[in-house]
């Protein structure tokens, strides 16, 4: 399953690939590897893996102007930076747990903005202003993902908020 994690980033985007490894190690128990790679239509990204979920994003990052306006003026957050993770089949019980830790601990981390969205681009999660709001307007197969013991996972506290978009 596919998700889009949507942040403001102020440091470099190395630097913030390797900031992600180290959170990544720390949640899957230093089972993560890390890699800068060539996509074959020519832009660089980095490529960080485990045994639950993997995350990629653009080291030029030149694209994001777009979402950046949609994110700002549906979810009031302000991003600069896409990463795209993937959770595997096999072991998405086990990779949503580890998702929702390498969430919180970004979030702890990174100052700015965040929003979480699925692989349909429905929110999910978002950090505005320091603070961490969920999605209450959740279907029934998402409300099993965000019990209250695994959001306990977030390791911050949260506010529950209806994010349905009215224009």
């Amino acid at each position: 399953m596919d998700y889009e994690l949507y942040i403001k980033n102020s440091t470099g985007v190395k630097e913030l690939g390797h900031r992600l490894f180290t959170i990544m190690k720390e949640v899957t128990g230093n089972k993560a590897k890390f890699e800068e790679l060539q996509h074959k239509l020519g832009y660089p990204y980095v490529y960080i893996e485990s045994d639950y979920l993997s995350l990629d994003f653009d080291l030029d990052n030149d694209d994001i102007d777009e979402y950046q306006n949609i994110n700002f003026k549906y979810y009031k957050v302000d991003t600069n930076m896409l990463i795209n993770i993937q959770l595997y089949s096999q072991k998405f019980s086990e990779g949503w747990l580890k998702l929702i830790e390498l969430v919180g601990r970004l979030a702890e981390v990174n100052q700015g903005d965040l929003l979480l969205l699925d692989e349909r681009s429905f929110p999910l999660i978002r950090k505005h202003d320091g603070l961490i709001f969920i999605n209450s307007n959740l279907d029934h197969d998402q409300l099993k993902n965000f019990t209250e013991e695994k959001l306990k996972l977030l390791n911050h506290s949260y506010i529950k908020e209806d994010f349905n978009i009215t224009s």
